[in-house]
């Protein structure tokens, strides 16, 4: 088990981002280290690549590969490393099911993709709800999830020209996780 441990400042500003944006997902890639017995991870900022909003949806962020390239170099001029990614699901109150923290299908294929297309450097994905509640403010709550290794079955675009589109398609509950948690 992993313990990924997030400044407030850092939390508060993705939860700002999110808000403002919604019902529209952002995406994030997280910047950090990892200690060096290798159970503690420690984001330190996170990246938000400024063309995900040139292409808005309500349901999907996608995500460029070449989003990595200056991600990378803002982690290596701190002395540290890309860690995985966060992103937002955007939900109102008035849904039929309560909306959990879980990443969809394709969050779990995008993850299992980059791990394998890093090396296996990409450790965690954030899933942040973002919940439209009846007196109309927005309540934030984070999870993060530890990378792990699928069978990939179908054929993926060369790194170069690849995409994400990750869908807002979890429909089972998950526990509510804050500014650290394990995994």
């Amino acid at each position: 088990m992993k313990l990924v441990l997030v400044p407030p400042s850092v939390t508060r500003e993705f939860y700002r981002r999110a808000r403002r944006a919604f019902p529209i997902e952002i995406y994030g890639i997280l910047i950090g280290g990892m200690s060096e017995d290798g159970k503690t991870a420690r984001i330190v900022d996170i990246y938000y690549p400024p063309e995900q909003y040139d292409r808005p949806s309500p349901d999907a962020v996608h995500v460029e590969y070449s989003w990595f390239t200056p991600a990378a170099a803002v982690a290596e001029g701190l002395g540290l490393e890309i860690l995985g990614d966060i992103h937002s699901h955007c939900y109102d109150e008035e849904l039929e099911f309560e909306p959990g923290l879980d990443p969809s299908e394709d969050d779990w294929d995008w993850q299992n993709r980059i791990r394998r297309d890093t090396g296996g450097q990409y450790q965690f994905m954030g899933i942040v709800r973002v919940l439209k509640k009846k007196d109309r403010r927005l309540h934030c709550s984070t999870r993060f999830w530890p990378a792990v290794e699928l069978p990939i079955t179908a054929p993926w675009p060369k790194p170069s020209t690849s995409k994400r589109r990750v869908r807002n398609s979890s429909r089972s509950s998950g526990r509510r996780g804050g500014s650290a948690g394990r995994i």
